[in-house]
């Protein structure tokens, strides 16, 4: 049985994948900003407007430790892979490692959007 598609939402993810090229490829940094604050939100938002009902608690457990292992763990392995990249590309020293490098990323996974002036580096959405 094929799932009938909603026009609306159809809509809603072509103008977000419309303003994830605009951001990527402008070089306004305010621009940049505002389209990274929305883009990837959208997407999840609308993912979730047309996910399965979930109506029992088991099946919202299940759901969410598959979310956490597929997601977050997926982050926390690209902090560390980027933080040694960025200690060897910079030689930096191993100690200045965490606190620079791990908590600026662990910032920006929880913030969602890179923001330089309040030194949140690449991970973002994540």
């Amino acid at each position: 049985m094929e799932k009938e598609r909603i026009e609306w939402v159809d809509i809603a993810k072509g103008i977000a994948i419309i303003a994830m090229i605009i951001g990527h490829g402008c070089p306004k940094r305010a621009i940049v900003s505002f389209i990274f604050s929305f883009h990837m939100p959208l997407f999840f938002i609308l993912s979730g407007y047309t996910s399965g009902q979930v109506l029992t608690w088991e099946k919202f457990k299940k759901k969410g430790v598959n979310a956490f292992f597929r997601v977050w763990l997926l982050a926390v392995l690209m902090i560390v892979l980027l933080g040694f990249e960025t200690m060897f590309v910079n030689n930096l020293d191993s100690r200045l490692l965490f606190r620079n490098i791990f908590l600026s990323d662990l910032k920006g996974i929880f913030w969602g959007s890179n923001i330089q002036a309040i030194n949140l580096m690449n991970v973002g959405v994540m």
